[in-house]
């Protein structure tokens, strides 16, 4: 984290560049009985090392069914106090979201979000707030999903990403990447 800041602070001397984090987990993986922890939120701030010391905390729990609560965290996400004239989002994640359109994982809510979310709405809100969207997938079981967000974000002046994730090493490279393009999009 403290890497990808670097590198992007450097490329753009003088660019205010804030960071903001959303942790999700699905509706049922819950620490210790306590759904308040469902989201973790750091909301967007240029301190990285409270960041780095923030994502350090984070810990991944639960795991009844493959699909977890992506909605909610692109919910939460979508909240965010969103101000600056150049806006990145990258959702990183190792399954697809609920709603057996989206996958063939099976799980627990079949029909979709629980709450009555919709990721693909989700997807054109994140366009019409000129929100720059890069999907980066762990594994194959998001990759329908991934191309149905792709689908439904289509129409903006930005196309959505969607790249494999690697190791440590290659996300970095690859989040410099899409933050780069996002800025010089944002800025042309």
């Amino acid at each position: 984290i403290t890497s990808i800041a670097d590198q992007v602070k450097a490329a753009f001397p003088g660019v205010a560049v804030r960071f903001a984090f959303i942790a999700y987990r699905d509706h049922a993986d819950q620490m210790g009985g306590n759904d308040s922890n469902h989201f973790e939120e750091f909301d967007f701030s240029d301190d990285v090392p409270a960041l780095k010391t923030f994502i350090g905390g984070v810990e991944a729990i639960g795991g009844g069914d493959a699909p977890e609560d992506i909605a909610g965290g692109l919910h939460k996400t979508l909240a965010l106090p969103w101000c600056a004239s150049t806006r990145c989002l990258i959702l990183v994640a190792d399954a697809p979201c609920h709603g057996s359109k989206f996958h063939s994982c099976g799980g627990s809510y079949p029909g979709g979000d629980p709450n009555g979310l919709d990721p693909l709405a989700q997807m054109v809100l994140l366009r019409e707030k000129a929100i720059n969207f890069a999907f980066y997938s762990a594994n194959s079981t998001t990759d329908q999903m991934g191309r149905m967000f792709a689908d439904a974000y289509r129409g903006g002046h930005y196309e959505m990403e969607i790249k494999k994730l690697g190791d440590a090493a290659a996300f970095q490279t690859q989040a410099v990447g899409t933050i780069t393009k996002s800025i010089r999009v944002g800025r042309a």
